[in-house]
């Protein structure tokens, strides 16, 4: 049953109530007014709460990107959008390179440091439209509505550019460099959600693979 629909059945229940209680309607309209406008404050204080918690279970408490959860239903709308307008998208993986000997190092705090940075970087090139998420310890998805192409390309390497360029303050202290992997994959109406992250990641890995055989 709809929130209104819940509202309507207890304010006639409470009016029936008081009709039979007092004999008369004196008053009874006042009693239901204030009633009703009492149930529907707390069901408006009770629907933003429900919204509050999904909004939570769907946020990755460590950097405030979205979760896997979040990525999953961002994703899902986006590929229905697609579907229904014909228009096009990109999700781009990203894996963060010689991440774990910061963690090793200099300790989590640090490591956490490091990814909500790399998270701060990624929005500050995204649309309002766009969705960043972390769905590992150090590997992000950025979901890309209505692009083509060459906007794609372009965006994964000022993404790079973004990670790469600046050295990362640690403990306040200590600068440290991150490497990047990426891989994109494009979508349209048609496309599977899990095979289209599956082609992501193969990509990224892919790429990360490049970087190792040329560093050799």
């Amino acid at each position: 049953m709809s929130s209104e629909r819940w509202q309507s059945a207890s304010v006639v229940s409470f009016a029936r109530e008081r009709l039979e209680r007092r004999g008369d309607a004196r008053g009874l309209v006042e009693e239901v007014i204030d009633f009703a406008e009492q149930t529907g404050q707390r069901i408006a204080a009770l629907e933003a709460r429900i919204a509050e918690l999904e909004a939570l279970c769907e946020t990755d408490e460590l950097t405030g990107a979205a979760n896997l959860r979040g990525l999953r239903t961002f994703l899902s709308r986006s590929l229905a959008r697609c579907a229904r307008s014909g228009a096009q998208g990109a999700i781009l993986c990203f894996d963060l390179n010689a991440f774990k000997p910061i963690n090793d190092r200099w300790g989590h705090a640090a490591g956490d440091e490091v990814l909500r940075e790399v998270v701060r970087r990624l929005s500050d090139e995204l649309r309002p439209s766009d969705c960043v998420a972390r769905t590992g310890g150090d590997e992000f998805v950025v979901v890309l509505d209505g692009v083509d192409h060459a906007y794609v390309q372009a965006l994964a390497l000022r993404f790079r550019e973004a990670i790469v360029s600046t050295p990362f303050w640690v403990s306040a202290v200590q600068t440290v460099a991150v490497g990047v992997s990426v891989g994109v994959a494009s979508y349209d109406g048609t496309t599977a959600l899990d095979a289209l992250m599956h082609r992501a990641d193969v990509e990224m890995y892919e790429d990360k693979r490049r970087q190792y055989r040329s560093a050799a």
